[in-house]
C-alpha cells in the first residue's frame, strides 16, 4: 500500500502490485478500488498494477466538505497517482471513474498515457438516472445508504463522499465538450446497463476518431463480474501494443 498527497493535502491511497508496463485501474462511485481484485490478479503478472481509492473511500482520507469531492478535486487524485506511476501508464477506468479520467484528460499529465479504456461509463451523467434520483444532497446520501445495503457492497465508500460527488458529476457532460484522448481509446459497455445506459457510450466512441467500442449483449453495469473471461480478453488485446510499447522503450538504446 502506497500513499500520495493529492493537489489540496488529502492523501490518496493505492495498491502497486505485479512488474512490467504500468495500469491503473479505476473505480467507480460507490465502490473502491477492490472491485478491480480479479481483474488485477490476471494482469500483475505481465504488468505493474496500480489500484487507486479516490477520496472518501478505503485506503484515502475522507474530507467532510462538499466542495472536496468536485469533479476537479477526484481528477487531483487520479492526477498525484499518475505523477508517481511508471510509464508508459494504461488507465482503465469504470463507472464514475470513467467521467474522472474524461476530465483528467485535460490535464497535462494525461500525456503520460498511452492506452485509455472506459468500461460501463457516460459521457453524459444526465443519462444516469440508475445511480441517484435525489437532487439534494441529503437525498443522495440516503440512497448511496440504501444502495450500498441492497448491492451489498462490503467496500462501500462513505455516503457523504458519494452524494458530495454525485452533487458535482451529474453536472457534466463531455458529449458536448469531448475529451482530448491523445492516445487509443477502448470503450466497453453492456447493452442492458441499467445505471449508465449504453446509447451515450456508443455516440462517445463515433465521435473520438480511432476509437474501439465493444457492446456486450445482455450485460449490465459490471461487466468484469458477469463476463469477466470475454473482459479479460479485450484488455488483453488491448494492453498488447501497450506492452510492446514498454518493451521497445526499454531496449532502445540511448544515444550517446
Amino acid at each position: 500500500m502506497l500513499h500520495v498527497a493529492s493537489r489540496d493535502g488529502t492523501t490518496i491511497g493505492y495498491t502497486r502490485e505485479g512488474t512490467g508496463p504500468a495500469v491503473l485501474l479505476l473505480h467507480g462511485i460507490q465502490r473502491t478500488g477492490s472491485v478491480w481484485a480479479d481483474m488485477a490478479a490476471h494482469l500483475s503478472p505481465r504488468h505493474c498494477v496500480l489500484r487507486p481509492d479516490l477520496r472518501g473511500r478505503g485506503l484515502s482520507q475522507v474530507p467532510r466538505q462538499v466542495e472536496a469531492y468536485r469533479l476537479e478535486r477526484q481528477v487531483d487524485d487520479l492526477e498525484a497517482v499518475v505523477l508517481a506511476a511508471p510509464e508508459p501508464l494504461a488507465l482503465i477506468a469504470w463507472s464514475m471513474g470513467a467521467s474522472v479520467a474524461m476530465a483528467f484528460a485535460s490535464r497535462p499529465a494525461s500525456r503520460r498515457v498511452s492506452r485509455w479504456a472506459l468500461v460501463s461509463g457516460s459521457p453524459s451523467s444526465a443519462g444516469t438516472a440508475g445511480w441517484f434520483s435525489g437532487t439534494s444532497l441529503e437525498e443522495a446520501q440516503a440512497e448511496a445508504w440504501a444502495r450500498a445495503r441492497a448491492k451489498h457492497i462490503q467496500d462501500a465508500a462513505d455516503p457523504f463522499a458519494v452524494a458530495a460527488a454525485w452533487q458535482d458529476v451529474r453536472t457534466y457532460d463531455f458529449l458536448r465538450d469531448l475529451p482530448p484522448f491523445q492516445a487509443p481509446l477502448l470503450v466497453i459497455h453492456g447493452d442492458a446497463d441499467p445505471e449508465c445506459p449504453v446509447a451515450p457510450a456508443i455516440e462517445l466512441a463515433h465521435r473520438i476518431a480511432g476509437a474501439q467500442l465493444e457492446v456486450l449483449s445482455g450485460v449490465g453495469h459490471n461487466p468484469m463480474q458477469e463476463q469477466p473471461d470475454t473482459v479479460c480478453r479485450l484488455l488483453d488485446d488491448f494492453l498488447a501494443s501497450h506492452r510492446e510499447t514498454e518493451s521497445t522503450r526499454m531496449n532502445t538504446p540511448t544515444p550517446l
